[in-house]
């Protein structure tokens, strides 16, 4: 076969591939000598000097009058995000012992969870593994058949070889470059050398038998290609495997497109500025991590110190000189280069607890579910928790286990900044300085057997390095956190694909040890494709910020919320929750409250709710897909939207805990299930749910969790699963692709590992969840099968219910100086009345509002002073909720007092009341009745 030459490609080549470092000589450097001698794998304390200025959340846009803005940010180079670090941050901490772990003993006996009973009526919904379907010989797709008949092709050409930084069009057969570049290499005495494949189909099963036979090994998938390792003895091997009938092409990739566009960016702003540093800290991203010692002998004549390898990422941290990144870069081993960036917590300081923990129904679910036995895991700014905190809040009693990964003095139960007590608190504050504040899970920490693990990431300003983000990630990891919570990341106006090292050490993380991740979406809105690193993580739950106040405007998402979707085309965030104007524990008071907002505040009550739900049901424990299927199956769509075409501002919507936790099973009401299972090439995996008749909605999301992307790849996602729905299939399964046909609902994406299947008016009888495996690993070849999460909720009511707005009071006269106290109840005809906002629209000269109190689910009287609106939150059928408003007559004569309710999918309802005093003995009345 003939070489095939570079057909397209934008840019020019700055080195290649068979030169070891051509024109640089610096001297080797301790560090790598000590990595190949093995002397390099120790762990060593970080004492990074971080110098960025933590970075506030993004100006709203179209603010009303009376709602200020949050605080603008600062303008700042992409430079200013490079830590000015000595070489400590090199050395990747395994075992997260930087400072020391810090425990915490509060003294005070494990908190019982709050009194409460169970949903009369309420069956558990518990979980089923769904049933397994071999097919012994599945069928082989090519890149271009079976999704072309959809009229949907794909977003990219599948013959490029693609990075976040550009794509490049290669010619069939073996690229010129790799065919020079061989007897070099032989000669140097390697005995692989690393390179991409372009395919003509999936590979599957027969595939690598055929590589297998050449000892051509396939390392993963980087986008739409395949990452190999191809031996040099025999050295025809090359010609062979581009001669199999598969293979389209088989080559290099172009040096100057393994520079990732922040490295390129930050070159660019040196060039214009004096103070530039020298050397720039990198992760260096290999091919493969496990030969990894003795390729990076290379560096040695190099400007580059190296730290550890980080064989998750299959990574190596390293200070590099500006001038030897291009010759990094032509090294075949080395895959990609992205700099090390400092992140920052994703809010600044500024409704409240009392609002939006009603927003998501959380105290519906307290009295029953408090998160008491999960274990949390938190990153962020610190915690002022239990005795060793500098000051404790009371909300804040807790136990703790947690270490300092930053450069502060200050360790890790004090938190000079206040974002982290705050997001702790939203989460787990047990509204012991004021019930009105508890968070969503207030169980949590609340015994020495379930201390909350927590990890200080960023420094008094805001800001932290990646290391010790990654760091604080395995470190929780480590700890067996169940649920984790990061409220902060990073964003440098450009797309974001998840392949970045934040993006894959989460993905790292949650496919080794099954935490469940909850991430802040961001604050860079309300443009598209703002999110944040490490929201946009495959194996994230994203979380974006809506409001929980006023008329017309309870869930609708926020100015600054950052938006979808990412740069590879997948919908974050996946879930809004409340998120402006939240207050919480104010870090350094003993008892206060401060109001903060921004998506940092929106993640904790999903990862709350998430505690709850593992307590509830031990089926979503380590089991981080089906949580995230379940939370999004369950969430309220915004404006009942069924098209998701607002799903990048909102993903499936504002999460909703009553429905998460239980169903009403009664023709107004719903019913829920979900499974889990292991999916691979050979594999199908099904549910059969009974829909009644005269059901509204059925709404199916299945999720499944990979191994971290190819580093630098312009897509996360790896495999590509279906989610197929029928109805009445009958008892046999045969081979799914023969009944195509057959198919009621098929949902697929070329991009994203979350599905979505929503089918209105769906006809009573059997419906089966079907997961087929179009491109799915090779239990043999690839070692692995994925884990899928699968979650239906059948919707019996009307989705857009009757919303009953009813105002009672007692009867009697009244005089000048009396007070009364009028009750407002809202009621829903059916489902759940979303985000319920309550308002005395007309209160008339003569009649003083003195005082509002509402009695939440969970027993919880609140006092809102003399508001005249206030957040009741969701209500569901059956549960209906309830105002008090005293008023105090002032003059006499007859006025009318008028009430409103409003929900997003409820519409709107008045009530007006005339109250009369002075002269006859007049008693308040509904006006439509006149006076008694």
């Amino acid at each position: 076969m003939m070489h095939g030459d570079r057909e397209s490609y934008r840019g020019a080549s700055r080195g290649s591939p068979g030169t070891v470092w051509g024109r640089l000589t610096a001297p080797a450097r301790t560090a790598s000598r000590a990595l190949t001698e093995s002397r390099a794998w120790s762990l060593r304390s970080l004492i990074a000097i971080v110098t960025a200025a933590f970075l506030a959340a993004c100006p709203p846009r179209e603010d009303p009058p009376d709602d200020p803005p949050d605080d603008p940010p600062g303008e700042a180079l992409l430079m200013d995000s490079v830590p000015r670090v000595d070489r400590d941050l090199l050395i990747y901490s395994r075992a997260g012992l930087p400072g020391g772990e810090s425990s915490v003993d509060t003294g005070a006996p494990p908190l019982d969870p709050p009194n409460g009973e169970r949903e009369d009526g309420q069956p558990e919904e518990p979980g089923a593994e769904m049933e397994d379907f071999e097919v012994e010989d599945p069928p082989i797709f090519s890149r271009g058949d079976v999704r072309y008949a959809d009229g949907a092709p794909p977003r990219r050409e599948w013959r490029e070889l693609r990075f976040a930084s550009g794509a490049y069009q290669p010619g069939a057969g073996v690229d010129s470059a790799l065919a020079a570049a061989i007897p070099g290499l032989i000669s140097q005495g390697r005995e692989m050398v690393y390179g991409f494949l372009l395919t003509e189909e999936y590979l599957a099963g027969p595939r690598y038998q055929q590589l297998d036979r050449l000892g051509v090994e396939v390392l993963g998938a980087h986008g739409g290609a395949y990452k190999v390792a191809i031996p040099l003895d025999p050295p025809e091997t090359v010609e062979d495997a581009a001669e199999l009938d598969f293979v389209h092409w088989i080559g290099f990739g172009p040096p100057e497109l393994r520079i990732s566009p922040e490295l390129e960016q930050l070159r660019e702003e040196l060039d214009r500025v004096e103070d530039a540093p020298a050397e720039v800290p990198l992760y260096i991203n290999l091919f493969d991590a496990e030969r990894a010692p003795p390729l990076l002998n290379a560096l040695d004549e190099a400007r580059i110190d190296l730290g550890d390898v980080d064989e998750d990422l299959h990574a190596v941290r390293a200070m590099a000189a500006w001038e030897a990144v291009d010759g990094l870069v032509a090294q075949d081993f080395v895959l990609y280069a992205e700099p090390m960036l400092e992140q920052h917590v994703g809010s600044a300081p500024l409704a409240k607890h009392d609002e939006s923990t009603p927003t998501i129904g959380a105290d519906y679910i307290r009295p029953n579910y408090d998160g008491a036995p999960i274990t949390l895991g938190i990153l962020d700014t610190g915690f002022m928790v239990g005795s060793a905190a500098a000051t404790m809040h009371q909300d804040l009693n807790k136990w703790g286990l947690g270490v300092n990964f930053t450069n502060d003095a200050a360790g890790v139960w004090n938190d000079e900044h206040g974002h982290g007590t705050h997001v702790l608190g939203t989460i787990a504050g047990t509204g012991a300085a004021n019930s009105r504040y508890r968070g969503v899970a207030p169980g949590i920490g609340s015994s020495a057997n379930q201390r909350i693990r927590a990890a200080k990431i960023f420094n008094a300003n805001g800001s932290g390095a990646t290391a010790w983000i990654q760091d604080g990630m395995d470190w929780l990891t480590n700890q067996g956190a169940q649920v984790i919570n990061y409220s902060g990341g990073g964003y440098n106006g450009q797309a974001l694909a998840g392949t970045d090292s934040t993006s894959r050490k989460l993905d790292a993380n949650v496919w080794n040890s099954r935490p469940l991740y909850v991430v802040c979406a961001g604050n860079d809105g309300p443009g598209a494709s703002t999110n944040w690193r490490p929201a946009v993580a495959k194996n994230a739950l994203s979380v974006g910020n809506v409001r929980d106040y006023g008329f017309d405007t309870v869930g609708r998402v926020w100015t600054s919320s950052s938006r979808g979707p990412t740069a590879d085309g997948r919908m974050k965030p996946n879930v809004v929750a409340p998120g402006r104007w939240i207050g919480s524990p104010d870090a350094g008071t003993t008892s206060g409250y401060r109001d903060s907002s921004g998506t940092s505040m929106a993640a904790p009550h999903a990862a709350g709710l998430a505690a709850t739900m593992m307590e509830h049901y031990s089926s979503f424990q380590d089991r981080p897909m089906l949580t995230r299927a379940r939370l999004m199956a369950t969430a309220l769509l915004h404006d009942d939207d069924v098209t998701l075409s607002d799903g990048n501002d909102y993903g499936l919507g504002r999460v909703s805990s009553y429905k998460a936790h239980w169903r009403r099973d009664n023709p107004n009401g719903w019913r829920g299930h979900w499974s889990w299972g292991q999916v691979h090439e050979h594999n199908y995996l099904y549910r059969d749910i009974e829909v009644p008749e005269n059901a509204h909605r059925l709404v199916v999301v299945m999720t499944w969790d990979e191994p971290p992307a190819s580093a630098g790849a312009d897509a996360a996602r790896l495999w590509d699963l279906e989610l197929w729905l029928e109805h009445n299939p009958g008892l046999a399964l045969a081979d799914p692709w023969d009944g195509l046909q057959n198919v009621d609902r098929r949902s697929w994406s070329w991009d994203d590992n979350v599905l979505t299947a929503i089918v209105d008016r769906p006809a009573a009888g059997t419906w089966r969840m079907l997961t087929v495996p179009y491109d799915a690993p090779h239990a043999f070849w690839n070692g692995y099968s994925l884990p899928v999460g699968m979650a239906a909720t059948v919707i019996r009511g009307d989705t857009q219910p009757d919303m009953t707005l009813t105002a009672s009071s007692p009867s009697g006269a009244l005089s000048v100086g009396d007070t009364f106290e009028v009750q407002t109840t809202v009621s829903s005809s059916s489902y759940v009345l979303s985000g319920v906002h309550l308002e005395n629209t007309v209160l008339p000269a003569g009649v003083q509002l003195e005082e509002v109190r509402t009695t939440r689910a969970d027993g919880v009287e609140m006092s809102f002073g003399s508001a005249r609106e206030l957040t009741l939150g969701n209500v569901v059928q059956g549960r209906s909720r309830t105002v008090t408003w005293r008023f105090r007559i002032t003059q006499d004569g007859c006025r009318d007092i008028e009430f409103r309710a409003w929900s997003d999918n409820g519409g709107t309802e008045f009530e007006t009341f005339r109250a009369c005093a002075g002269g006859l003995d007049i008693i308040l009345d509904p006006i439509f009745g006149g006076p008694a």
